[in-house]
């Protein structure tokens, strides 16, 4: 009898002993994570304008050829141009007259349309943290998220959980069996303005010239009232001679 007793006795204490050794003490982790999502763009319009030009600038003498012609791609008050208006005097020579420049013709119309979008830097616009407890065995994503979620589910003024995560995104993060792990998110909603800029792109086309006139006849022709009445005194002198 002695000796089974004694061999049911260590039974029972190896036994004890294994239970003990396989229990693990339940700890508590905590962890972080944070991501955030994007609301519809706030969509502001604006609209601007780009005027081109094509001012002519030519010179002749009256019913001649040009002398002078000349394309320039700024307005008629340009200094540039001003100095092309030199030029074109230069061109006529010494001409007894000159008049001009005159603005022959004058034409604005629009050349293109362009829609550009641009986006200002985003702005947070809510934040909503959310706590979930987990008693392993398992695993969480903790860390800064560096991909957009789709968005967050809110469920109070300041509580939502976030949906359509990469489910890669973050660090991942063992709990082992008996334990809890207690993560807090904090999620953010940006926003971002975007501006439709609308150009609208015209061309203005002017044509000046510049008219030389001849030096006029030193010797003036005599009129026909002139004229007429030299022949009437004629006439008269030959009746009283006859």
């Amino acid at each position: 009898m002695a000796p089974r007793l004694t061999l049911l006795v260590l039974s029972f204490a190896g036994l004890a002993a294994a239970d003990i050794t396989g229990l693990q003490p339940s700890t508590t982790t905590f962890t972080f994570s944070s991501s955030f999502s994007y609301n519809a763009p706030n969509v502001v319009e604006a609209a601007a304008r780009i005027d081109l030009y094509e001012t002519r600038l030519t010179a002749r003498m009256a019913g001649g050829p040009y002398l002078f012609d000349q394309i320039f791609a700024v307005p008629y008050g340009d200094p540039g141009v001003q100095i092309g208006v030199v030029d074109a005097l230069l061109a006529l020579g010494s001409p007894a007259l000159v008049t001009g420049p005159s603005l022959v013709s004058s034409l604005t119309s629009l050349q293109g349309t362009d829609v550009t979008s641009s986006d200002s830097a985003p702005v947070a616009i809510g934040t909503y943290i959310n706590g979930s407890p987990l008693i392993g065995p398992g695993s969480v994503r903790i860390g800064d998220f560096q991909k957009p979620c789709e968005g967050v589910q809110i469920l109070g003024p300041t509580t939502g959980v976030p949906f359509g995560c990469d489910p890669t995104d973050g660090t991942l993060f063992q709990v082992l069996a008996g334990q809890q792990n207690f993560t807090t998110n904090t999620h953010t909603v940006l926003q971002v303005t975007r501006t439709l800029t609308t150009t609208n792109t015209y061309v203005t086309s002017e044509h000046w010239e510049i008219t030389g006139y001849p030096e006029a006849s030193p010797v003036p022709e005599p009129s026909t009232l002139a004229v007429v009445a030299a022949g009437l005194a004629g006439i008269g002198w030959w009746r009283r001679r006859s």
